[in-house]
């Protein structure tokens, strides 16, 4: 796990999901929830070549930010994936974007 604070990297999302698997785009869910003693604050670009997710779960962690814009439509793709659903319980969304309602359909 990075440290605190530094963002997550591809490698440890592959470690912590014991992924061996080279080609991401066949990963469809991906389960990453955060324990007493490892949290993520910081997804960074880690998921970026993740494209055909359709859920994920980042329960029990300590995020401080998530770009919206992660979890849009990935065109040009094999999968031309959309994603279902990301778990954040017990989580308050706050947006900085001040039409953030409207976002949701501009991904």
């Amino acid at each position: 796990m990075a440290a605190d604070g530094a963002p997550l990297s591809e490698e440890e999302v592959r470690d912590r999901v014991h992924l061996r698997h080279q080609n991401l785009a066949d990963v469809r869910s991906l389960s990453l929830p955060g324990s007493y003693h490892k949290k993520i604050t910081d997804l960074g670009d880690s998921l970026k070549n993740f494209i055909c997710l359709k859920s994920l779960d980042l329960s029990r962690n300590a995020l401080t930010t998530l770009e919206i814009k992660m979890f849009g439509r990935v065109k040009g793709t094999l999968c031309d994936a959309k994603m279902n659903t990301v778990e954040l319980p017990g989580k308050p969304i706050q947006a900085d974007h001040s039409s953030y309602r409207d976002a949701k359909n501009t991904c």
